[in-house]
């Protein structure tokens, strides 16, 4: 679930009394220059990447294990990570990271990254960044990884932001994948007990 690489401008100004102050003339164009030199820096990765692997598919081992011993990958974690420097409040560069870290196989690193995405998005207000979907996709890339519990966390969001709908079956799906993996019939339960152990 690859979304589009789109850097857009965010005013990163801090917040008094709960409205965000208007940045300084001085600040907006720094914050413009910062966001059009992270969308360069991304769009740079993105070539990279779709040298190797064709966009909107998952690349065979072959391809994942050329790209990996080209060295292109730790030129492309450093244009994303000094994207994301740059632009700290868009959420697309760490999105469009995590897709691509998936992609080559690496879950774990691509977790730390959906999950950073999410959270931009939640403290800017982007719904379309941190809805349903989002968290679905958080969820997918968590058993991707290995980390069923975290898998359940978001599972519990995306039902939280959208209990009724299409939705439902993708929920109903992954839990039961969860169950398999886990070798536990009822996951969810299981992982609430462990929660309520601590405040006891």
């Amino acid at each position: 679930m690859e979304r589009p690489v789109s850097i857009v401008n965010r005013s990163a100004a801090p917040a008094i009394c709960g409205r965000q102050r208007p940045p300084s003339a001085e600040a907006s164009v720094t914050m413009r220059k910062n966001s059009k030199q992270a969308a360069f820096l991304a769009a740079e990765a993105e070539e990279i990447i779709a040298r190797f692997l064709p966009e909107g598919t998952w690349p065979q081992r072959r391809t994942v294990e050329k790209f990996l011993a080209s060295g292109q990958l730790e030129h492309v974690l450093v244009l994303y990570n000094r994207a994301m420097l740059l632009d700290a409040k868009e959420p697309s560069c760490p999105w469009n990271f995590s897709g691509f870290l998936r992609r080559v196989g690496l879950n774990e690193m691509a977790l730390a990254f959906v999950e950073r995405a999410i959270v931009v998005a939640t403290e800017i207000g982007d719904t379309a960044w941190a809805g349903p979907g989002a968290h679905l996709a958080w969820a997918e890339t968590a058993l991707d990884a290995g980390q069923l519990d975290v898998a359940l966390v978001a599972l519990a969001k995306a039902k939280r932001l959208r209990p009724s709908g299409a939705l439902n079956h993708s929920i109903q799906r992954m839990l039961k994948e969860i169950a398999r993996k886990s070798q536990d019939a009822h996951p969810a339960d299981s992982l609430a007990g462990k929660l309520r152990a601590i405040s006891a």
